[in-house]
């Protein structure tokens, strides 16, 4: 059985401050939902978040009350904390060729990236996409699927809009699509 690495990158960015305790809830209610999955998926979980200064807590799942300190502050460096998760992702995997399933979670558009342009991001995502073990999913409250694909222009785009109010619903729509990503990837790499 392949090992499976689920990443979660949330923005932490100061737009989420008045969802944040919300946001910790439902996140630790899929935490345990995911868990769930370990026996049948062999699943090695990590998620961490990223605002301006590109600080990020890469974490195992087992740490989410570390998450709860986190005090969302700064602009959304979007394009920036993709790339610096994928580059974390690629090292703990190591030489391993695993599937990984890369969730982005975030209520902003770029606006603060310093070290990577959209144009980066395009070309390792759609590298990774090739490889045909990498998926990527993003979740944006009130984001523009046509815009955000008209800048970054990545085939298959996956895109999910949620409401900031309602992150219960957007939480439980994640369970779904990360329960069928997962099975779908697993039976195209037996």
């Amino acid at each position: 059985m392949k090992t499976i690495y689920y990443h979660l990158l949330i923005d932490a960015s100061k737009s989420m401050s008045p969802y944040w305790n919300d946001l910790n809830k439902h996140l630790i209610a899929h935490l345990k939902k995911t868990r769930q999955l370990k026996a049948k998926y062999a699943i090695e979980f990590k998620f961490s978040s990223s605002a301006f200064n590109t600080e990020n807590y890469f974490s195992n799942a087992q740490n989410v009350k570390h998450f709860k300190n986190l005090n969302p502050q700064g602009l959304t460096a979007l394009y920036d904390a993709i790339m610096i998760n994928i580059h974390l992702v690629k090292k703990s995997i190591g030489v391993e060729i695993p599937i990984v399933v890369f969730v982005v979670l975030t209520d902003g558009h770029e606006n603060a990236s310093k070290l990577y342009c959209a144009n980066q991001v395009r070309q390792t995502i759609v590298k990774l996409q090739q490889q045909g073990n990498w998926e990527f999913i993003f979740f944006g409250a009130g984001l523009d699927i046509k815009e955000i694909n008209k800048v970054l222009e990545i085939p298959n785009f996956k895109y999910h809009n949620f409401d900031k109010s309602e992150l219960r619903l957007a939480f439980l729509e994640l369970d779904q699509i990360i329960l069928q990503t997962l099975k779908a990837m697993v039976d195209k790499t037996i």
